[in-house]
């Protein structure tokens, strides 16, 4: 039979603590709790003036495919500047969720 002292014990009943609370607030993140942005806070990007954005700038935003980019640059160009945000909704592909999503990302100046 296998014996440990004190100090042994103490330590494997701070291991197994330590391991269950990590557990515990591994369930709370995932839970959808309001921990989760207190744990694993969003990061906040730069918003990007539309009328002045690249297209490679729209490609790597993550609200913005490479071919609606496409369609946003030339809809920009065609008509001389984008003046709301709203105005993207005559881009095909764009509808509200994608809109709220641009609007986060980007502004119009």
């Amino acid at each position: 039979m296998v014996y440990f002292t004190s100090e042994e014990k103490k330590a494997f009943l701070f291991i197994f603590a330590l391991a269950l609370s990590g557990l515990a607030l591994n369930w709370l993140i995932k839970s959808d709790s309001r921990i989760s942005g207190v744990v694993y806070p969003r990061p906040q990007l730069a918003r990007l003036d539309l009328n002045r954005a690249t297209l490679d700038e729209l490609k790597h935003s993550r609200c913005v495919p490479a071919g609606l980019s496409v369609l946003i640059i030339e809809y920009r160009d065609a008509h001389g500047g984008i003046r709301r945000l709203e105005d993207l909704k005559e881009v095909k592909g764009v509808g509200p969720r994608r809109l709220d999503k641009i609007r986060e990302r980007f502004f119009v100046e």
